[in-house]
């Protein structure tokens, strides 16, 4: 940093009082420039998130790129491209990078898919100023509205025989993102768990915190049996899951058709129609803006309610089909 040399200013005492002033004023500038050299580029949430979001509702946040405290109102940074990250899963259809104006970087819509308690984290990645960060105040993430039940726990098949009760097993309610119902909505409802196969023993129970636990579900044959649990308290867009908690039958697992096509931007019920749909398969797709959700199996045929995002590239996708015993096979599903 420059200065004016106290020791060479006392040789010029005889300068006139002009020259005195003229220096006085540039030495208070060098000064003032080394101090704005001296501070760094920041970035800072001047508007923060919420202290509490639902899952799937946007929040609005602004992130201000500063200098010295400042907001850097024009010229080099105040036109930074910054990014929203998280610890929590975001929407991809979310605004997650914009442009400053004026320094300033308004969020209008970040939505939090998944997760408890979340921090945004926010970046700069324009040249020189890439790789400042800067995080929120925390969120409190509650779940959306009860969307489906799903089996987290479940016997494995072979593990039960006729007359005695199967492993026990977990039933949750959640939301559309997966979020167990944990407080307020969904989180007592009464779940029932029937099957095509006689049960006994203890097959109705309120969730406790979204999650119910069956530990005496006896079914009366062997072979196979799947488990379907229902919501007895609301109607809700999936409403059972199954389980096959007794030995898998043979029959080989094929696709032979899809009945309908998926559109983008809106949830869509499709039909699979093939053979060995046995226990709840579990639904794979090729990629992550396109979900596919199991509502029900028939051994014949398999309803998959599959939501593409805005974003979903049209066109044929594969959709990998799981058993619970890993057998697999893939089908194309044409997005539209």
């Amino acid at each position: 940093m420059s200065r004016i040399p106290v020791k060479r200013a006392g040789r010029y005492i005889r300068a006139s009082i002009a020259v005195l002033v003229s220096v006085s004023a540039f030495s208070v500038a060098l000064l003032d420039a080394g101090t704005a050299m001296a501070s760094g580029i920041g970035i800072t949430f001047t508007g923060e998130p919420p202290a509490s979001a639902v899952a799937g509702l946007p929040v609005t946040v602004a992130v201000s790129i500063r200098n010295d405290g400042q907001t850097i109102t024009s010229g080099a940074g105040s036109k930074d491209v910054v990014t929203i990250g998280s610890s929590c899963a975001l929407s991809q259809s979310s605004s997650l990078t914009e442009t400053a104006a004026g320094g300033i970087a308004h969020f209008p819509s970040v939505t939090i898919e998944t997760g408890s308690s979340c921090t945004l984290v926010a970046t700069d990645t324009t040249t020189p100023h890439n790789g400042v960060i800067a995080a929120s105040s925390a969120i409190v993430v509650s779940p959306g509205p009860p969307s489906h039940l799903a089996f987290t726990v479940w016997p494995a098949p072979g593990e039960a025989t006729a007359g005695t009760a199967v492993a026990p097993f977990t039933v949750a309610v959640e939301d559309v993102y997966d979020n167990v119902e944990t407080t307020g909505v969904g989180s007592s409802d009464v779940i029932t768990i029937t099957s095509p196969c006689a049960l006994s023993g203890t097959t109705t129970l309120s969730a406790d915190s979204g999650i119910a636990t069956f530990t005496d579900v006896v079914p009366s044959v062997s072979g196979a049996c799947p488990l379907v649990a229902t919501d007895g308290t609301r109607a809700i867009a999936a409403v059972s899951s199954a389980v096959l908690s007794l030995p898998l039958p043979s029959t080989p697992l094929k696709v032979v058709r899809v009945s309908r096509s998926v559109t983008v931007g809106t949830a869509t019920t499709i039909a699979i129609v093939g053979r060995g749909f046995y226990g709840r398969p579990r639904v794979l797709t090729d990629a992550t803006n396109i979900r596919a959700l199991v509502t029900q199996d028939k051994r014949t045929v398999l309803t998959v309610v599959v939501t593409a995002q805005s974003s979903a590239r049209r066109g044929i996708h594969i959709f990998t089909i799981i058993l619970l015993d890993g057998k697999r096979t893939s089908v194309h599903v044409t997005v539209v």
